[in-house]
């Protein structure tokens, strides 16, 4: 299962300027309070949140994202049989069971659609799947008692789009709050960069301290790429 696709990127970054001088403790000037490191720091931010965000599997600012799928997910069972008085045992056919879609990315706040190419080649919406957030990843089913439909042979034939990702302060408050630990990770991160930002990118990323994939962990998800 490939990544999601973004399809609204964040609009804000959880950690602002004034919390980074804050954190790296840096004397500030000027009226807004300025740093001639401003415009790295500002990186490093955006930097040290997809980290993060690339450990735990999470998605530490709202945003909505795309699942591209070949086919809807489905569990085969091979041939089903039932017992019939006068013939025995007869065969009904190949039974597939509907598999849930597991959104990446958490925490996932809501469905906004489910477009798939039908066997025909059409494009269609689907309009009466089940959301369930109570479980991590997220997942989508068809409605009770119903079956995936069936889809033509290509590639992201199915695509489900939905909204995720964690609030800040100034953001819609029906969204989770950003955990303090996630962002004190955050912070742990970015300090580590902006003290080794003579090193390459790849170099710092490598040696994040501990104390940060510490706070992390158990925000941790199984699908994080980190």
């Amino acid at each position: 299962m490939s990544n999601p696709k973004v399809i609204t990127p964040p609009t804000a970054e959880p950690i602002t300027l004034e919390e980074a001088h804050l954190h790296l403790r840096l004397d500030v000037y000027d009226s807004p309070p300025a740093h001639p490191d401003d415009p790295l720091i500002l990186g490093q931010i955006t930097a040290a949140r997809e980290w993060i965000e690339k450990f735990t599997g999470r998605c530490m600012t709202a945003r909505v994202l795309e699942m591209g799928l070949d086919a809807f997910p489905h569990r085969h069972h091979g041939h089903h049989r039932y017992p019939d008085h006068r013939l025995g045992l007869v065969y009904t056919g190949d039974v597939r069971h509907p598999r849930p879609i597991r959104l990446l990315g958490g925490p996932v706040n809501g469905l906004d659609s489910i477009h798939y190419t039908d066997a025909a080649g059409v494009d269609q919406v689907m309009t009466d799947a089940q959301f369930d957030s109570y479980e991590e990843p997220a997942r989508v089913l068809p409605a009770a008692g119903a079956s995936w439909p069936p889809t033509q042979i290509r590639m992201a034939a199915v695509k489900v789009r939905y909204s995720a990702g964690y609030s800040l302060p100034d953001d819609s408050p029906n969204l989770p709050p950003l955990p303090k630990p996630l962002k004190q990770a955050m912070l742990l991160v970015l300090g580590h960069l902006y003290e080794n930002r003579e090193d390459s990118v790849d170099v710092a990323l490598e040696s994040i301290p501990l104390g940060a994939q510490a706070l992390a962990r158990p925000y941790r998800l199984d699908t994080a790429l980190a």
